[in-house]
């Protein structure tokens, strides 16, 4: 038996077979990244609702973290007031953000100080980018800041329930 004087990979007939499952697949590709976005649009409440809690409980852990450092690291008053301000205005989202469940007030007041919280924690970021050993600060208020941004995707993602 003698070897094609073609390889596989370029013999006439599987290059048109290629162009073809290319162009399949190309468009295969396209419907489903549409229906993976339509999909992930309409993520389950009940199955994601669990999320929430635990981003909280992230937020709440980085942000306590961060000012016990501050504190206990000697950092400048304005590094303590700000984290403590971070802090109790995000204790502040969380309840208002608890009460808006409860249908006391409107779910969209929750949003003002969450955009005040992640406010004071860029203002830090910004502060303290460049300071000698502020890592610790550093990565606690980015480990919050990104908690935030995980809750406001879900809020997106996430289609209401029955």
């Amino acid at each position: 038996m003698g070897r094609s004087q073609y390889p596989l990979h370029s013999h006439p007939s599987r290059l048109l077979a290629h162009r073809r499952i290319y162009r399949d697949s190309s468009y295969l590709a396209l419907n489903v990244t549409a229906l993976g976005s339509m999909t992930a649009i309409s993520l389950s409440g009940k199955v994601w609702w669990p999320l929430f809690p635990v981003l909280l409980l992230v937020v709440v852990v980085a942000l306590s973290a961060a000012v016990v450092w501050a504190v206990r690291r000697k950092a400048t008053k304005t590094d303590v007031l700000v984290q403590v301000l971070t802090l109790l205005c995000y204790l502040i989202t969380a309840v208002v953000a608890m009460a808006s469940e409860r249908g006391t007030v409107s779910p969209h007041i929750h949003r003002l100080p969450s955009l005040l919280t992640q406010g004071l924690i860029l203002t830090q970021l910004v502060r303290i980018w460049h300071r000698d050993g502020g890592r610790p600060l550093r990565l606690l208020n980015m480990v919050a800041w990104g908690g935030i941004l995980a809750d406001t995707a879900l809020h997106y993602l996430i289609r209401p329930g029955p």
